[in-house]
């Protein structure tokens, strides 16, 4: 049976430093990487919203500086299981028409059905969240999981 669970992995774009299967927030902290948070977490969705209410964003800037190196495009999606569902952040390789093509940069938790390093294709409408970071600016934009599960109470 699925567990109403959804399972985060945050990868480098949140720097926190926890104790294992601390809670904050109701997100309970599995270790420096993973995060488990329920499924009906109102905070998730509001990121989900908000990440795909500006996709259209993310896939104009991709579409600009996909080639510089300088920028790191990078988006999250959910991976599933028979027993969870984690999401996981996935190196943005190029879209066309309504797919996103990258390589998975965290190495699951649970899900034993992809491995980090993996080329995996995205159907836009289950990008969750997104993040573009520009190294000469030393700027990161989007990142809503952070922005809505970790914000200053």
């Amino acid at each position: 049976m699925k567990k109403n669970v959804t399972i985060i992995l945050v990868s480098v774009f949140i720097t926190l430093s926890f104790s294992c299967k601390q809670n904050v927030n109701n997100v309970t902290t599995i270790n420096e990487d993973t995060f488990e948070v329920n499924a009906e977490n109102e905070k998730i969705k509001l990121a989900v919203k908000e990440a795909q209410e500006t996709l259209d964003y993310f896939i104009e800037e991709l579409s600009k500086h996909a080639k510089d190196t300088n920028y790191w495009f990078v988006v999250k999606t959910k991976f599933e299981s028979a027993d969870y569902n984690e999401h996981m952040w996935v190196s943005t390789l190029g879209f066309d028409t309504n797919h996103f093509t990258g390589i998975l940069i965290n190495e699951p938790y649970w899900v034993q059905n992809v491995s980090i390093g993996d080329t995996v294709k995205i159907i836009r409408t289950d990008i969750e969240d997104w993040v573009i970071t520009n190294d000469v600016k030393q700027i990161s934009e989007g990142d809503f999981t952070e922005k809505y599960l970790f914000e200053e109470q």
